[in-house]
């Protein structure tokens, strides 16, 4: 791969408009095996994507009281402590939940605002 500066300059009292389009001639060879990973430091490669089933799988159910069945909510995983966070729109709540321990309800909150998403 090669870069190239180009100047492009207007002499004339019109609009300049202009395009610019690039042709790969030839790909770079043996580069990542052909592929694209993600690399840590410590050396190894690590599989891509969602470390979770299959997207729409039900990986677990439960009842959040304080949040309807029709209400807008989100969630979050702390992978760190296995917490599961949820916040919901409206009526406005946040709460942290243990999935460990029968889903109980470590704290909730009203954060005085509706909850968009959480991340």
């Amino acid at each position: 791969m090669q870069n190239t500066d180009v100047t492009l300059s207007n002499g004339g009292g019109s609009d300049l408009r202009w395009t610019a389009a690039g042709t790969i001639i030839r790909e770079p060879g043996g580069r990542d095996a052909n592929t694209r990973e993600v690399r840590n430091v410590d050396g190894s490669v690590k599989p891509a994507g969602p470390r979770r089933d299959n997207a729409g799988d039900v990986l677990a159910r439960f009842t959040w009281n304080r949040v309807g069945q029709w209400n807008y909510k989100s969630a979050a995983w702390d992978y760190n402590d296995d917490l599961l966070f949820l916040g919901s729109y409206s009526p406005n709540w946040m709460a942290v939940v243990d999935p460990n321990n029968n889903y109980q309800t470590i704290r909730d909150w009203n954060p005085n605002g509706n909850c968009m998403g959480i991340a």
